[in-house]
């Protein structure tokens, strides 16, 4: 059985992981002001977007995510992206590159998530 995703759990699960080290120290925006959408996309697991004016946009698919482990990593995934995104480090032509395998490394050390399966 796998769980379905809405918005809603997306943001518990958000808030779950911004009191875990390192998102805590972070100081990522509240969930209140990110938006969390669900999508149907079967070529990828989640997608981090910020808008022009500065909106945070976290969305994960249905159509390839159902599992606790999977669904909490895949959050965690994306809010690397938007930690690097609201320090301006985030580079558009490498979205995994050298800044992001760092951050990668302590996520996964910290809450124990496959780093092959992370990046």
């Amino acid at each position: 059985m796998t769980l379905r995703l809405t918005p809603d759990l997306l943001r518990a699960g958000y808030e779950f992981l911004r009191t875990t080290s390192p998102f805590k120290g972070w100081r990522l925006p509240h969930s209140e002001h990110v938006e969390f959408r669900v999508t149907q996309t079967a070529g990828e697991h989640g997608e981090y977007e910020m808008t022009k004016s500065g909106h945070d946009i976290i969305s994960l698919s249905g159509a390839t995510l159902g599992h606790t482990i999977t669904i909490i990593a895949t959050i965690a995934h994306e809010m690397v992206h938007m930690h690097m995104a609201h320090n301006g480090t985030i580079d558009r032509n490498d979205l995994h590159g050298e800044e992001f395998q760092r951050l990668a490394k302590i996520v996964c050390k910290n809450h124990g998530f496959d780093w092959k399966w992370f990046v």
